[in-house]
């Protein structure tokens, strides 16, 4: 009996021991973590601490407007552009503010040998003859073809007069002064004109650079009439019988040949005669 008891005391005894054991490990446990939760604390922190990708959109999306934002319209310097019904005024250049060179005198008294006629030309196009001194012109197209005659020497800055009569004309019919064409072939160049109804025009090509009327008595018809286009740099300036026609600005052509031409407005209506062309040139003459 006694027996018994002593092994029962003794086993009871170790039960409450290992309890005991067990409990005091749990709580170191709980006192002092392990070395893989102490690694995963450290992780956790980390990333904590990394800020979410929308607070970095949040950050980048905070930069001041000022550094990103474009101008608005109503920043921007105004831009005025001229009219071109009312050009700004040009100054008048007249030969005694220029010094000119007589570099051609075509009188017509035998030939225009200048312009590849001997005493006459004749095509499908126009007619022209020599006849008591003077070129006379009958063009055969109509609806405003040109028909040029041009000649050497190529001019960079200078004037053209041609003194000249309408012999017929109606309306629309156009005569004039053709200068800085860079070729015989394109019909390229600076044109000055007068039309039998009095219209004047500059045309760079096909292209108007300046249009207007001249009055009425200036123009004279079965009388010769002296037509000049002065160009000087950019400029261009024409005039009829001394009176000042018309005016513009162009910087596209910059030397060429010089010559006239005819656009008849109605097929066979217009007859004109020239007595003289003249070319005068700057001391700049190449």
């Amino acid at each position: 009996m006694n027996h018994y008891l002593a092994q029962f005391r003794l086993s009871f005894m170790k039960k409450i021991a290992y309890i005991f054991f067990v409990f005091i490990l749990t709580g170191c446990s709980a006192a002092r973590p392990s070395t893989e939760d102490m690694v995963a604390n450290a992780v956790m922190q980390t990333l904590s601490a990394i800020p979410s990708t929308a607070t970095l959109t949040q950050q980048i999306k905070g930069i001041p407007s000022e550094a990103v934002t474009l101008p608005s319209p109503t920043q921007m310097p105004s831009i005025q552009i001229a009219n071109l019904q009312n050009p700004p005024e040009i100054k008048i250049i007249t030969p005694t503010q220029i010094s000119f060179k007589s570099v051609v005198q075509d009188q017509f008294t035998k030939d225009a040998a200048g312009f590849g006629i001997a005493e006459n030309f004749d095509d499908e196009t126009i007619r022209m003859e020599i006849i008591g001194g003077n070129l006379n012109i009958n063009p055969k197209m109509k609806n405003g073809w040109r028909n040029w005659r041009l000649r050497p020497p190529e001019i960079s800055d200078g004037f053209v007069e041609i003194k000249f009569k309408f012999n017929s004309c109606f309306n629309a019919d156009q005569f004039g002064i053709v200068v800085r064409a860079p070729d015989y072939a394109t019909g390229n160049g600076y044109y000055g004109s007068i039309s039998c109804d009095g219209k004047v025009q500059i045309q760079r090509n096909a292209s108007t650079l300046a249009s207007g009327f001249v009055d009425r008595n200036l123009l004279k018809i079965n009388d010769f009439n002296l037509l000049k286009l002065i160009f000087i740099g950019n400029q261009l300036e024409m005039y009829l019988n001394g009176e000042k026609a018309a005016e513009a600005k162009d910087d596209i052509l910059k030397k060429g040949y010089c010559g006239f031409f005819t656009a008849p407005a109605a097929q066979n209506s217009m007859s004109v005669s020239i007595d003289d062309f003249s070319i005068y040139s700057t001391d700049r003459l190449n």
